[in-house]
């Protein structure tokens, strides 16, 4: 009958779930005392059992209260709609459910505390009133508003419910023709009376009056029965968020990483007993090798049994294999347990070899070692049928690459430069590695100090798999206990190793092979040298804080003047000077979910030969010598016929243009806003100014800023004309290509000023000293971009180091495109777009298909850029041709540079962007990753062109604050 109701209900008739309902003005009172880490103390069940797993239970149960409880009063804020009949009766059951808890966990000497206006209460109840006030007039209570007394009051003239069940909630009865105000009735009954004098109590006197009113003693089998009410209660007002979702955005919300539980001592007393039981289990007849996976977010959450480690164990006694292996750590009372046919290890390099031969058996060798009391015996047990659920392509990979070698061959470098390893992927590194070592430390892991050399990398091919975990590779003895020499040259060589993984270059330097003062001074100067580039701070105190562990020790030891364990004062000097820092370098990942995901990364980035994938040599191009004819040429290559399907997706590339400038570049271009121009170089045959089509762009332009209410909007966008060819003063364009240059260029950026420098009368040139000279007249102009739609076989010096000054001078460095040329896949790319600080483009059509036939070879692992170049239909002396090539293609992809830098000026000027991150943008790095945030490329086509078009990243339904939410999930660290 109510069900029938419901379903017939209106959207007039929805309901509010606010404080006009009981439960959810109970709730809000109640609901930040509980949230609070309050001192619960949960009684097992039995008194039987393992007391430290009860220990764990019970430490769980009260972090799922208190994770509940909070992100209750979250859920709660953010509803605010009104709510259908059925979802407003879900939230009346949930939160009944969970109040019906809270009440259990009030003492009940709380209802003989007297009620507010009660002169019959004791004297030293907190904040209760002894006076009686006046009948007519309401209650008064000191920093509580009006309107709550009022409330207050009516609460408690109220008659008394009836008694009701744990947990349940009293339904009444509606008839079929009641008013939808009938459900009011399930909120008018008092069913909470300690909930309700404890949050009269709390208004009053605080928390801490309220402490002695709850009843911290519970069961735990009770406890978690509340904890799933809480649940239940998030799941129902979750799912109300997902049915009414708000249009405004909310930046994602800043995710911390839980501190490292440096006082657990169970990933160093179990992986200590492993090591031993491996020594003991291999032959003693050569040196055996160990490696050992680093995964400190695992590691650290290490409490009891069960819990694995990743191992990999070479074949005996080639060591040319290398099996993987997974540990389990199991409490002897779950042996028998175990199925029957599991079997007790006796000689591990017999059951290696065994798997090696019988291709039949499971590729992982599966062992579980009981947990015992120190001094007691223990053994090794291999199950042949357990088997990790792991995919085949994983299962092939081997720790075969070290870290070391990565550096060597500049994969950690920045990623504009070749690098793969990103800095945020860099900051989880150092995390999980930190972790490890801190609780490694006092165990065989770490007698050998820690270099990159002997930390491996899980490896197939070209590809890394999981880089943030890596291996330590160890040799099985059983060596003395660490000297205080050799843990100082360990400490000094996890400085070392941290910084090396930062600056992504070798550090030559031993701690063993110099004093420690030298060798600290070495590493101080390196640091000292950086700064606080990127923002790397608290990276760089990490590094720093290995040189003081024993200073903290010594304090940790007078402060606490007597016997103290000094194994935890090391753990907490290593805590408190390493992993610290590196926890909140972790914190400054704008998105530590996404840095956190398990991935694989590519190494064809670079060439050269490691393990069984070999790659291509680098080409190198040959610089021009004295003396040489071969001609530097414009690239404009084939006419395409008007009729042409790639005419016609040109001409919608330039009107999705015009959508995207519509929205996010017009509106940002007012006088209000005092933006600066993007000033654009364009190196060219010269500018025809008289050509139509360019003077219809001009007018546009002028039509824009005259609308935009700028008074210069007169002012002529073609600011500077100057000749550097052999007849100085003569700036016309005979061949069209600087004009047409130039017009796609402004056709494709508002807010410009071009300056054109003429560098060849033709087509053609063998001369490039114009080029030279042509660039430093743009730097003085002090262009934020220059475009040059030519190229050479051979790499001019002086051309390429007037681009090395251009691109590293002043406070914004120039951004430089070239054409890549239009030869097609029997050649290479020319220069300058070779040169490592220029944006080679290369051409596509209008849907970004690289189908014109023009560009050239692609070499693996590169990154390269294409737009539009193919079919753009272009007027020269009265005749309409539509042109293809790479010429074409740099000046759209300049002009959406130029459109870039406008709307990062403006967001630096909204404080969306903060200098820093504002000027490494600018940058040819940071322009880069822009582009790659707007670009589209084939999947898996790892010699492919990213296509570049704005609105890949600049959707229509996204804000500028979401657009930089996305921009900075990849960027670098900054302060």
């Amino acid at each position: 009958m109510m069900d029938r109701q419901y379903l017939n209900t209106t959207s007039e008739e929805r309901q509010r779930f606010d404080s006009s309902v009981q439960e959810r003005r109970i709730l809000d009172v109640v609901q930040p005392l509980f949230a609070t880490n309050l001192p619960w103390k949960l009684e097992a069940d039995s008194d039987h059992g393992n007391g430290l797993a009860e220990q764990i239970n019970a430490q769980t149960a009260k972090e799922m209260f208190l994770h509940e409880l909070v992100t209750a009063g979250l859920y709660l804020r953010e509803l605010k709609s009104a709510l259908s009949v059925r979802s407003f009766r879900l939230c009346l059951e949930t939160s009944s459910d969970l109040l019906a808890f809270l009440e259990t966990l009030v003492c009940n000497d709380i209802l003989g505390q007297p009620r507010p206006g009660d002169t019959s209460g004791a004297d030293n109840t907190p904040g209760i009133h002894k006076d009686k006030p006046p009948e007519n007039e309401p209650v008064q209570v000191a920093g509580v508003p009006l309107v709550l007394d009022l409330v207050a009051k009516w609460l408690f003239q109220i008659p008394e419910p009836k008694p009701i069940a744990l947990g349940r909630t009293e339904q009444p009865t509606v008839r079929p023709h009641d008013d939808i105000g009938a459900l009011q009735d399930l909120c008018d009954v008092k069913k909470y009376p300690k909930l309700e004098m404890l949050g009269r109590i709390l208004q009053e006197s605080g928390d801490r009056a309220c402490h002695k009113l709850i009843n911290f003693h519970q069961r735990m089998a009770n406890f978690q029965e509340g904890v799933r009410k809480a649940w239940h209660l998030n799941k129902c007002l979750a799912n109300l968020r997902k049915t009414a979702p708000t249009k405004r955005f909310r930046p994602p919300a800043a995710q911390r990483i839980p501190r490292t539980k440096w006082e657990n001592t169970t990933p160093r007393d179990l992986s200590s007993r492993l090591f031993e039981k491996l020594y003991s289990s291999v032959c003693q007849n050569q040196d055996h090798q160990v490696k050992l996976q680093l995964n400190g977010f695992d590691m650290d959450g290490f409490l009891a049994p069960p819990i694995h480690f990743n191992l990999f164990l070479p074949s005996c006694p080639t060591n040319d294999l290398w099996q993987k292996c997974q540990c389990r750590a199991i409490v002897p009372r779950k042996v028998n347990s175990l199925p029957e046919d599991v079997e007790m290890i006796v000689d591990l390099c017999e059951d290696i070899r065994a798997l090696n031969e019988n291709h039949h058996l499971p590729t992982v060798l599966a062992v579980h070692f009981e947990v015992v009391e120190p001094g007691h015996r223990y053994y090794l047990w291999h199950d042949p049928k357990y088997q990790l659920d792991t995919p085949q392509h994983f299962q092939d990979a081997k720790p075969t690459i070290s870290l070391d070698y990565l550096i060597c061959s500049g994969f950690l470098t920045d990623i504009p430069e070749g690098g793969v390893f990103g800095m945020n992927d860099k900051a989880v590194l150092a995390l999980s590695l930190s972790r490890c070592f801190l609780h490694l430390w006092g165990t065989n892991w770490l007698k050998d100090p820690w270099t990159a050399g002997n930390i491996h990398f899980l490896a197939q091919s070209d590809e890394i798999w999981n880089p943030h975990h890596p291996f330590i590779h160890c040799s099985l003895d059983n060596s003395s206990p660490t000297s205080s020499t050799e843990a100082t040259i360990s400490l000094f060589s996890f400085a070392k190793l941290l910084l090396e993984i930062e600056t992504g270059t070798r550090i030559d330097v031993d701690p063993s092979s110099v004093t420690q003062d030298e060798f600290e001074d070495t590493i101080v100067s390196i640091l000292d040298s950086r700064g606080d580039r990127f923002g790397r701070r608290e990276y760089n105190a990490a590094v720093d804080g290995c040189f003081h562990i024993f200073a903290l020790v010594n304090k940790q030891s007078n402060e606490a003047g007597g016997v103290v364990d000094e194994l935890d004062m090391m753990r907490k000097a290593i805590y408190d000077a390493i992993v610290e820092p590196l926890e909140q370098n972790f914190n400054l990942i704008p998105n530590p979910s996404k840095a956190l995901y398990v991935k694989k990364l590519h190494l064809e980035r670079k060439r050269g030969t490691y393990g069984v994938a070999t790659f291509q040599p680098e080409y190198h191009q040959p610089t021009r010598k004295r003396g040489s004819t071969d001609s530097t040429m414009f690239f404009d290559g084939e006419i395409v016929r008007t009729v042409d399907e790639r005419v016609d997706r040109a001409a919608k590339f330039f009107d999705s243009m015009d959508r995207f400038h519509a929205q996010f570049i017009q509106p940002r271009i007012t006088k209000s806003n005092g933006l600066r121009p993007v000033k654009i170089a364009i190196l060219d045959t010269g500018i025809e100014v008289d050509n139509s089509s360019l003077q219809g762009v001009l007018d546009n332009i002028k039509d824009s800023r005259k609308a935009s209410g700028f008074r210069d909007w007169r002012r002529g966008s073609i600011r500077a004309v100057q000749s550097f060819v052999t007849s100085p003063g003569d700036e016309r364009d005979v061949v069209g290509h600087g004009t047409h240059v130039a017009w796609l260029a402004l056709k494709t950026a508002l807010n410009v000023e071009v300056y054109i420098a003429k560098v060849s009368a033709g087509k053609q040139f063998d001369d490039n000293t114009a080029v030279a000279k042509a660039i430093h007249w743009a730097m003085d102009q002090e262009v934020d971009i220059m475009v040059m739609s030519f190229g050479s076989a051979y790499i001019d010096k002086g051309v390429s180091d007037a681009i090395d000054r251009a691109v590293t001078t002043r406070p914004h460095p120039t951004l430089v495109f070239a054409a890549a040329s239009n030869s097609g896949l029997n050649s290479r790319p020319t220069f300058p777009a070779t040169h490592d600080k220029v944006i080679g483009v290369y051409s596509l059509d209008g849907y970004g298909n690289d189908n014109g036939g023009l560009n050239p070879s692609r070499q693996p692992g590169g990154t390269y850029f294409g737009t539009l170049g193919v079919g753009i239909e272009m007027l020269w002396n009265n005749k309409k041709e539509a042109r293809s090539g790479s010429s074409y293609a740099a000046p759209i992809a300049a002009g959406i540079a130029a459109n870039c830098l406008v709307w990062l000026e403006h967001m630096l000027k909204k404080g969306y962007f903060s200098q820093d991150q504002y000027m490494w943008l600018r940058t040819i790095e940071g322009m880069r990753y822009m582009l790659r945030k707007q670009a589209m490329g084939s999947n898996g086509d790892r010699v492919g062109i990213l296509s570049l078009a704005p609105w890949v990243l600049w959707r229509r339904d996204l804000t500028d604050v979401e657009v930089c939410t996305i921009l900075k999930e990849g960027m670098p660290l900054f302060r």
